[in-house]
């Protein structure tokens, strides 16, 4: 019967395995034994996450590095737990809709896609791993899939009149300065408009929307305002 010796924690360099399995053929050697020694190392998990920043209900990819020490079916298979957003737990032997695999000898990638609407920062990590090589007890040791990454979820642009109400549809006489009409913007870097007559200008800076100057022509106008960056295409008329 074989000896089975079990890793606890990856092992970056290979002294304290060479170490332990000398010692262990020692031992068989002095008792006239002779017994093969099959050293189990843990599966690892990282996580990683593109792009770094997206607006609110865009999707975006969870992947996940999964490394095995599979000596035996050469094709393993992982659970895992990820946490952050929802979370979900994931057998790449049954794969849930959407979810891909690519497969590198032993090793694999496993890309989740998810969509989160609600704004804030987001750190996505690894909670629980195990692969069908390394035994179930004790635990895969968490040093094995402590990483964690991150993800902002940006609020959609908005635009709301910070003028007096009816400073949006005013009318005024030609050559005669109009009141300054004025809108709160969140999320944008900027606004572009349109449909304005001459001698009227709009302009945008710190958060706030203008229109102002002297109408020099008659007539209606309908003006549009487009803000720019930020997320979503937003618009407002007057």
């Amino acid at each position: 019967m074989g000896i089975i010796y079990q890793i606890i924690k990856k092992a970056k360099q290979s002294s304290s395995l060479i170490i332990t399995a000398l010692l262990l053929f020692l031992a068989n050697y002095s008792f006239g034994q002779v017994c093969p020694v099959t050293i189990k190392e843990p599966p690892t998990a990282k996580v990683t996450i593109t792009p770094t920043a997206v607006c609110s209900g865009q999707p975006f990819d969870l992947v996940v590095n999964l490394t095995s020490d599979d000596q035996q079916t050469g094709s393993p298979e992982w659970t895992f737990t990820y946490t952050g957003g929802t979370g979900g737990t994931i057998n790449t032997a049954a794969l849930p809709l959407g979810v891909t695999i690519t497969r590198t000898g032993t090793n694999a990638v496993v890309t989740i896609p998810i969509t989160i609407v609600a704004p804030g920062n987001y750190t996505f990590g690894i909670s629980v791993l195990e692969d069908n090589w390394y035994p179930t007890s004790p635990v895969v040791d968490a040093c094995n899939f402590d990483g964690t990454d991150a993800i902002t979820i940006d609020p959609t642009n908005t635009i709301a009149l910070s003028s007096a109400a009816g400073t949006d549809a005013q009318t005024v006489c030609i050559n005669t300065g109009l009141v300054n009409i004025t809108y709160a913007t969140t999320g944008a870097t900027g606004a572009t408009f349109s449909g304005l007559p001459a001698g009227v200008s709009g302009s945008w800076a710190a958060d706030v929307a203008t229109i102002t100057g002297t109408p020099t022509v008659s007539g209606p106008f309908t003006y549009t305002i487009n803000l720019t960056g930020g997320c979503g295409t937003v618009s407002t008329t007057g």
